[in-house]
């Protein structure tokens, strides 16, 4: 399907995420804090540090099978994420894309990381 981006009117298509996929962000630092509590060393530092700092995070969810993989994102791909999430088209969504988005750069995240389903026309 990744055929029609460059056949079909963005206006019409519509990026699906997989099913069970959420953009989160958070004035607190949770993909640090989850990393921390994934990894095998479990080590806590940088989650201290960076909740001392209070750094807020942005996070893509995933689903892998029945396991939930947690991707950190930056704000801009972010608010592009939760565009596609809401339903906007692909017009609509490049349209508002926030400045420091760099749409070839999530495509391809997008495929490597399996976070895309599919490009569908919308229908009219």
């Amino acid at each position: 399907s990744l055929g029609r981006l460059e056949s079909e009117d963005p206006a019409r298509l519509q990026v699906r995420l997989m099913p069970g996929s959420a953009a989160l962000a958070s004035a607190w630092p949770i993909a640090t804090i989850h990393a921390a509590h994934r990894g095998a060393d479990r080590d806590f530092s940088a989650a201290r540090a960076a909740i001392a700092a209070r750094s807020g995070e942005s996070v893509l969810v995933v689903r892998d099978g029945w396991r939930a993989v947690v991707h950190r994102i930056d704000r801009p791909t972010f608010e592009w994420t939760r565009r596609l999430l809401d339903g906007a088209s692909l017009g609509d969504a490049l349209g508002a894309a926030p400045p420091g988005f760099d749409f070839g750069a999530w495509l391809a995240d997008a495929v490597r990381a399996r976070w895309l389903r599919d490009v569908v026309v919308r229908p009219d």
